[in-house]
Formats: structure tokens, C-alpha cells, sequence
């Protein structure tokens, strides 16, 4: 039978495993969390999978896939003013439509592709505003 002090120390367990929690009730993003444990980034952390939210539609990503354009909003430390510790992620309030070839952007290595139904001056300013157009 366990004890309510038991559980709260398997509840810290668990915490410090998923690496989202520095203390009980504490929320870090994963760029905090990367930055604060090494032992992490030798165990392969920067691999992590990430949820950014664009206008209400959810993506999952793998933050290495972003940390390759370091020189992007999403590719740098730039990226942790848009986390939101009550949802666990990462929040823009842009055009979702513009947003799927930003990411393909990431996934494909660096290219970029604009859909035909995509008006492109939208598209010209997501770019912008995700430091693409350098």
C-alpha cells in the first residue's frame, strides 16, 4: 500500500523523466528544458517531438527538424517566446494554410514550395515573419 508521500515522489519521478517539469507544478518549454540539462542533449534530447499551434491547427515536429535553420524564428531561441506552459506548446495566431509549406520547409532540407491556392503576398508575409526571406 502506498502513501500519499510515495506518490508524490513517483509523481517527481515521472516529472523529471518526461523532462517538461523542473519541480512539481513547475512548467518548462523544451528549449528551457534542453538548455538546462546536458545529460539530455548527449542522450539525444534535441530529437524531441514539439507541438507548435497556428491558428488553432496542431503540428508535431521533431525539434532537431527546426534547429537546422538556426537562423529561422522556429530554427532559434527566438522560438521560446511563443510557449504557452498551460497547453504545452507553442502558439502563433497565423495564416494555418501558409503554415503546412513553412514546415515542409524544415522537413524537406530547405525547400520551398508555394500552392497554388495560396494568395502569395500571404505567403510572402508568413515568410517574413518566420525569418524566412533572408
Amino acid at each position: 500500500q502506498s502513501t500519499g508521500e510515495d506518490q508524490e515522489e513517483d509523481g517527481a519521478r515521472r516529472s523529471s523523466t518526461s523532462r517538461l517539469m523542473v519541480s512539481p507544478g513547475t512548467a518548462i518549454s523544451p528549449l528551457q528544458d534542453q538548455q538546462i540539462s546536458t545529460a539530455d542533449k548527449v542522450n539525444g534530447f534535441t530529437d524531441r517531438f514539439i507541438t507548435l499551434n497556428v491558428g488553432g491547427m496542431k503540428y508535431q515536429t521533431r525539434l532537431s527538424t527546426l534547429r537546422r535553420f538556426p537562423d529561422t524564428l522556429l530554427g532559434s531561441d527566438e522560438l521560446e517566446e511563443y510557449w504557452v506552459p498551460e497547453s504545452q506548446e507553442y502558439f502563433f495566431d497565423r495564416s494555418r494554410t501558409a503554415f503546412e509549406p513553412i514546415l515542409y520547409y524544415y522537413q524537406s532540407s530547405g525547400i520551398v514550395c508555394l500552392p497554388s491556392y495560396i494568395n502569395p503576398d500571404v505567403f510572402c508575409e508568413e515568410l517574413r515573419f518566420f525569418k524566412m526571406d533572408r
